[in-house]
């Protein structure tokens, strides 16, 4: 085998960085072979088993690299190899041109990720590693898509969501399949928390005490590194089981669906005006690349800020039209024979898709006269939503809980002074003062659904305003089936793991903003809910962090053990909240409707009285 350089091995992340930047600058210009000399280049300095010149030779499976930083750049060689031999057929290159050899590349890119992405102990390093990953499976759906081989889309678009989630959600059942002990998973626990608490702690500091709490967040990460090292020697099996991450397969998800049901995935191609959109149902597969993404960006936004302005009710019901429309020709119009043919759509989201309600948009050009109605999709479909494929057939716990626990911190003629991190505001910076306004209907949204849930002998517990404090649902959140919680939120856009959800502000208090529940809070939380209900403005919104998806509150529900949620994409009016959700909750306790049915049936309920779009569109479901 030849060697490279004595020089080139004394620093080989160095010189690796230099020839993965050539290729990439080579396969800009076309020049393809001498881009494919730098990708492998690249891929020798970073193995011993890998030669510099035979473009045959690639990592295995269990290749062993130099270091973390290597084998991030092989996988950015081994994919830049497949998207040159998948578009450049060249006779001398054919044994390495099939679509195996293809798709063997892309694996191996997959597999440098996802070793690598178990290496790494913070969440935070793992959600960093995917927005580096995101480009690299974006590459990997493209090269599949352009071959019409469905399955590596699919595969490669399930990759590119919301990884980590899937990763602590699966936790659980890797720590049982693995046998480890309760109490290896108690001190588990303890030492995140540790983790937690000290950073948390370096947010509320003054200067002067900050740096004994560095020192200790410093000894808790080294305490973790140092736990997690022994029990990977003495319990193997668990963190194979952990850093697996197996996904569904797309013949699998076939299986599960229902007849009448189907599953349509969006996944963002390397080109930002290229979406690629897959339809899933039991007897049909379909892919397609939706070529407009610039517009279907634009036209999201504009039907967003339509759903937030108040103005001449005809106006605005003919904008929000408009671009319904104009989204359904430019989103749904692949699958409208498919759309006339089912019940239920679970639609997987990427990126700005996150935060749009499909159930808004019309197939029909709208004509504005009066008395027309819209031909929403929600007529057609009930339709839901989830992070990705693999999580939402995941199998759900089979929690005991029972009951319904309803908080409304907020009621009518309060108002609180808190401290909340603005989007422009970062973590430890100065926090601005905002006021939370009394929502005058909240009190008697959570009475009325007490009064719906007690008649059917179901149980509740009711906390209105200075009883439903922080503390009181850390305290109960454990024990109910359903949770409701009818207060204000917000989405943080910048730093998502600063999205809050604000609760009653006890006099006592001593940290000002100690009333909001952040959502890198609820990471930590034993929740046994299957379905939380956050009947407040912008519990959707979040962080978009590529790879991962949107870090909000709906994401730290989910990561903390909740089943479903109903949740809102933008804010929604007081008044109308309380008559969606009194409606909602009508149709799942009094008619026993599924989630997703119950709330189809409440919001054509408001369309038959007249509501406009911003009072129903923007509250939707996420689970199946």
């Amino acid at each position: 085998m030849k060697q490279s350089p004595p020089a080139l091995r004394q620093n080989p992340a160095f010189a690796a960085s230099i020839a993965l930047l050539k290729g990439k600058y080579y396969a800009h210009h076309q020049q393809i072979a001498l881009a494919l000399a730098q990708f492998q280049k690249v891929l020798h300095l970073a193995s011993e088993e890998v030669g510099p010149e035979n473009l045959g030779e690639n990592p295995s499976k269990n290749t062993f690299y130099r270091s973390h930083t290597l084998q991030l750049f092989s996988a950015q060689a081994l994919l830049g190899k497949a998207a040159l031999l998948a578009q450049y057929p060249r006779p001398e290159w054919a044994a390495l041109q099939t679509p195996e050899q293809i798709k063997q590349l892309c694996r191996r890119a997959d597999d440098c990720l996802n070793d690598l992405r178990g290496k790494l102990v913070k969440e935070n390093d793992r959600i960093a590693l995917g927005e580096t990953a995101s480009q690299l499976y974006a590459l990997s759906a493209k090269i599949a898509l352009e071959r019409q081989d469905a399955d590596e889309f699919f595969y490669f678009a399930e990759r590119n969501k919301a990884q980590v989630l899937l990763q602590a959600v699966q936790a659980p059942q890797a720590r049982n399949h693995a046998g480890l002990p309760d109490t290896l998973q108690r001190q588990e626990s303890a030492l995140r928390q540790a983790i937690f608490e000290a950073e948390t702690a370096l947010e509320h500091q003054a200067d002067s005490l900050k740096a004994g709490t560095r020192s200790r967040l410093i000894e808790a990460n080294r305490l973790y590194r140092a736990f997690r090292e022994k029990v990977s020697q003495e319990y193997p099996k668990y963190f194979a089981l952990q850093n697996e991450n197996p996904l569904i397969s797309l013949s699998e998800v076939q299986q599960k669906l229902a007849p009448g049901e189907a599953l349509l995935s969006f996944t963002f191609l390397p080109n930002p005006e290229e979406i690629g959109s897959l339809w899933i149902s039991r007897d049909e597969v379909q892919m397609t690349t939706l070529k407009e993404g610039g517009q279907i960006l634009k036209n999201i936004r504009q039907l967003r800020s339509y759903l937030s302005l108040r103005g001449n009710p005809e106006e605005m019901a003919a904008n929000i039209a408009d671009k319904s429309y104009r989204l359904h020709s430019l989103l749904l119009a692949p699958w409208k024979e498919q759309l006339a043919t089912i019940k239920r759509l679970l639609i997987i989201p990427e990126g700005e898709l996150n935060r749009l309600p499909f159930e808004l948009l019309q197939p029909n050009s709208p004509a504005f006269r009066d008395g027309d109605v819209p031909q929403y999709l929600l007529y057609q479909a009930e339709i839901t939503y989830h992070a990705s494929a693999t999580l939402a057939f995941s199998p759900k716990p089979a929690y005991t809980t029972q009951g319904w626990l309803g908080m409304a911190p907020f009621g009518e003629e309060s108002l609180v002074q808190v401290s909340i991190h603005e989007e422009d505001t970062r973590a430890g910076g100065n926090r601005p003062k905002a006021y939370l306004s009394p929502l005058d209907y909240s009190d008697d949204e959570i009475q009325e659904i007490a009064r719906i849930c007690t008649q059917s002998n179901i149980p509740v517990a009711v906390y209105a305003r200075e009883a439903a404090h922080k503390k009181q649902f850390l305290e109960k959140m454990a024990g109910f089936r359903w949770i409701h919680l009818a207060t204000h939120s917000w989405g943080n856009t910048q730093e998502g793991d600063f999205s809050g959800i604000a609760f009653y502000q006890p006099s006592e208090t001593r940290i000002e903003d100690e009333n909001i529940l952040y959502a890198r809070e609820l990471y930590h939380l034993p929740l046994k809910a299957d379905l939380v209900v956050l009947s407040s403005c912008e519990s959707g919104l979040g962080e978009d962090a590529p790879g991962e998806g949107v870090l909000s509150l709906t994401r730290s529900f989910l990561y903390a053990g909740a089943n479903h949620l109903l949740y809102t994409l933008q804010k929604v009016g007081d008044e109308a909240t309380y008559a969606l959700m009194k409606a909602f909750y009508a149709q799942l306790i009094e008619k026993k409707l599924s989630y997703a049915e119950a709330l189809r049936q409440a919001k054509l309920q408001m369309i038959r009285e007249n509501r406009p779009p911003h009072d129903w569109a923007p509250v939707v479901l996420l689970g199946r």
